[in-house]
């Protein structure tokens, strides 16, 4: 690796270790503090389960007669918001789940990743070690004579991916799992077709980070360098504790493979994408996940949950906010029109107390909430897309600065030199636009490499428009993921932009409209060649559009 890509690799983690607060704060909210009789008739225990890659700090409450199933969370950042934290106020043993569940009959667990916290090993972002270790604390939690042998999990973000990467490999006694906002692949948590993403949200109104929040420079540096000081350690485990993480530990592959260097989609980040292999998945499954989630966008739901085999019970909660857990408590905006909190009580009693399915018959497989904030009880993943052809070519001219926020703001239809723009015709009638599209064209760009960037606009009969999803391409790529080309100057070549997935309702008399341009920068990393001449033609939309009905009925 060169000086450069170190220096630039070194600076860019210095920007991003003021984010590693707000990580902490997205990925788990700590629960008030209970009453001692909540949690009378159990006992607070620690243990280490040892894996092939480390040996994993798991602590729990535990029955003292009986047994009881267990829910799990495991999290690199207990320590973060909890033991560190120098109010002493927050205790990582008392959160909303601990409060809420042993009171009902269940045992709770927490356990730090691999290499992070009391944890020993080496960190494995979203790797299999990551997942093997992962099993094999379900597997411990099932064998111990306090517990049924029917193990949950749950967690939000990297909390939720671990259970995705868990539940592939289909331990024996994983019942369920509750992801919640997850990554299910870390390629596109970092990525979109090889353009590095940045964590920005269009209509929210997050700010700018010009770098996403939590990739891999950033993890090194803060997670996983954390020495394990549990005082009940061995003097020997401490010292091969604190070697493990004074060592490399693979950071430097990490940060390679991460988005400053290597941007290619090759055996490295396809370990790491669990969706495929999500139909290997046995365990029962209730997603949630935001439409407007900018950190772990709903792209990362949507590839896991189209690839779950088909005779799971499998459930989805989607709404339109943005990186949260629902059910500790839904957000005023966006509050779903059932009682979450009820609806995850019911679905761990049926998988993981055994009560009878009936429980669940009040609750919708799916739920989700359309742009039009009308909740809509299917998710169809396999509509035929409905395809629009715009005769017109088009040129434009890369400037490495346009943003959906200046193409929303455009007045309708008008184009700059720097893009270009296509329109639908009218819609008749309201239509229902679910899951990804794609935007082809056929396009030449006058120089050796550069992005072709789609954003889809909903205009109103005024021209006022809003942005509905937006797809970014690395064009150096679009032959082979893995492995990047340098483009043939003036040479036509037919792209394919994939859209992000939503759930949104175009209204009558409202029509579409295409912008294509070199850069989208508030949602990806510029491609560095501005200048470039880019000319298009055959240019097609195609979106997956159904009717407005489903409509969740109380």
């Amino acid at each position: 690796m060169s000086v450069e890509t170190l220096g630039r690799m070194r600076r860019i983690t210095l920007r991003l270790v003021a984010a590693v607060s707000l990580i902490a704060a997205l990925a788990v909210v700590p629960g008030p503090a209970s009453g001692a009789d909540a949690y009378a008739g159990y006992i607070n225990d620690h243990t280490y389960v040892q894996t092939r890659y480390g040996s994993i700090y798991v602590q729990y409450w535990k029955p003292l007669r009986g047994r009881a199933p267990v829910l799990l969370s495991m999290s690199p950042y207990r320590y973060l918001y909890g033991y560190l934290d120098p109010t002493g106020r927050v205790d990582p043993m008392k959160d909303y789940y601990s409060n809420t569940y042993v009171p009902r009959g269940y045992a709770r667990a927490y356990a730090d990743l691999l290499g992070t916290g009391y944890s020993d090993g080496c960190w494995d972002y979203g790797g299999a070690k990551e997942a093997e270790a992962g099993a094999a604390v379900v597997e411990w939690l099932a064998a111990q004579p306090w517990s049924t042998g029917k193990i949950g999990m749950i967690g939000t973000s990297y909390d939720g991916a671990i259970q995705l990467e868990t539940a592939t490999l289909a331990p024996p006694h994983l019942a369920a799992i509750v992801p919640q906002e997850p990554v299910s692949s870390w390629y596109h948590y970092n990525y979109e077709a090889a353009v590095t993403h940045n964590s920005t949200d269009d209509d929210v109104g997050l700010a700018d980070t010009g770098y996403p929040i939590g990739t891999p420079d950033l993890f090194d540096l803060v997670l996983s360098r954390t020495p394990n000081t549990d005082p009940n350690r061995s003097p020997q485990a401490h010292a091969a504790n604190v070697a493990d993480r004074a060592s490399e530990c693979e950071a430097i592959e990490h940060n390679y493979r991460g988005h400053i260097a290597d941007p290619s989609y090759g055996s490295f980040w396809q370990e790491r994408d669990w969706s495929l292999r999500a139909s290997r998945v046995r365990a029962a499954v209730l997603l949630q996940h935001g439409w407007r989630d900018s950190n772990t966008k709903p792209d990362q739901f949507w590839r896991f949950w189209t690839a779950l085999p088909p005779t799971l019970d499998k459930r989805v909660l989607l709404g339109r906010w943005n990186h949260t857990d629902v059910f500790a408590g839904a957000p005023s905006y966006a509050t779903p029109p059932i009682n979450s909190a009820k609806y995850l009580a019911a679905f761990l009693d049926v998988h993981l107390k055994g009560k009878s399915p009936t429980l669940l018959a009040r609750f919708p497989r799916i739920l989700t909430e359309g742009s039009d904030e009308v909740w809509r009880t299917t998710l169809p993943a396999a509509l035929r897309p409905t395809t629009w052809r715009f005769g017109e070519d088009a040129s434009f001219v890369n400037s490495g600065m346009e943003t959906s926020k200046i193409f929303k703001n455009l007045p309708g239809g008008m184009a700059t030199p720097a893009m270009a723009v296509w329109a639908t015709p009218t819609f008749r009638k309201p239509a229902r636009i679910v899951g990804p599209g794609f935007v082809a064209a056929t396009t030449a760009v006058m120089g050796l490499r550069g992005q072709l960037d789609a954003t889809l606009l909903d205009v109103d009969p005024s021209g006022a428009a809003k942005v509905l999803t937006l797809g970014l391409a690395d064009l150096r790529y679009y032959e082979d993921p893995a492995a990047p080309h340098s483009l043939e100057p003036g040479e036509a070549m037919s792209v394919r932009v994939r859209l992000r997935p939503i759930d949104a309702v175009v209204a009558a008399g409202h029509h579409l409209e295409v912008v294509l341009a070199g850069s989208e920068a508030m949602w990806g990393v510029p491609d560095p060649e501005v200048g470039q001449q880019y000319t298009l033609s055959h240019v097609t939309l195609s979106m997956p559009i159904t009717t407005t009905g489903n409509v969740y009925r109380r």
